[in-house]
């Protein structure tokens, strides 16, 4: 989802030279979309590993961050201006990496007790 934001900048070059990147064949509207879609299940995996692993609270806390960056990338970045996407893609990408395996980590380490070994 990240990259085809960042691959939206590219879009008429990557027509003018034939090259199959999404922006280029689908479009800016539909390619964002297609990056909205991959988002939402990428949030919908890592809840269900939550569930699946019986994280705590931390975890889901990490989740909760990393659902709302990418909400908010979504809305520095849309079909009407794309002037936001070194932002959107470096900044909020690497935050909201970092904050989610920080919680993540910070789970296993509050809550190591209670989970089992593998």
């Amino acid at each position: 989802g990240f990259d085809i934001i960042y691959s939206l900048q590219d879009e008429d070059f990557d027509k003018n030279n034939k090259l199959f990147s999404l922006p280029s064949k689908l479009g800016t509207k539909n390619a964002l979309l297609v990056s909205e879609i991959m988002h939402f299940g990428v949030v919908v995996l890592i809840v269900l590993l939550g569930i699946i692993f019986k994280l705590k609270y931390l975890y889901f806390i990490g989740v909760a961050i990393f659902t709302a960056m990418l909400i908010w990338q979504h809305l520095l970045v849309n079909k009407k201006t794309q002037k936001n996407i070194g932002f959107a893609f470096g900044t909020t990408n690497g935050i909201a990496s970092v904050l989610f395996g920080l919680f993540a980590i910070a789970d296993l380490i509050v809550f190591s007790n209670q989970y089992p070994v593998f």
